[in-house]
């Protein structure tokens, strides 16, 4: 299917509530959410960690990126970092006002160097 606008569907807070697989087949959607309470529970319930790997698999295999929500601590994002395509939360940065964001993504590249550092250092 063409997005002539460049619009792309996401499912927000997918594994969470009523949201049933069945909207995958019916929608061009593009991404899914995985919701932030199995990021939340990562390192006390391991079943967790497997919900988020089974959406993984799904979605790779019907070619669908993944962004997990609520990523705030180096742990969670190590454990998530093969499995997911984009994380977000306060990791990342906290919640910020519309003026800020031209500085924000201006940055990005710092901070993606930054985080490769601190990553070489934990490994």
């Amino acid at each position: 299917m063409r997005y002539a606008r460049g619009v792309r569907l996401a499912l927000d807070d997918f594994g969470a509530g009523y949201l049933s697989l069945s909207y995958r087949t019916q929608l061009p959607v593009k991404k899914f959410k995985i919701d932030h309470a199995f990021v939340r529970n990562l390192s006390s319930r391991r079943e967790c960690l497997g919900v988020i790997k089974a959406i993984a698999v799904i979605a790779r295999g019907r070619g669908i990126d993944v962004t997990v929500e609520g990523v705030e601590t180096t742990q969670q994002a190590e454990l998530l970092r093969r499995r997911c395509d984009t994380a977000q939360g306060f990791l990342c940065s906290p919640a910020r006002p519309s003026r800020e964001v031209g500085a924000l993504i201006e940055r990005i590249p710092h901070a993606v160097t930054e985080a490769r550092r601190a990553a070489r250092r934990m490994a």
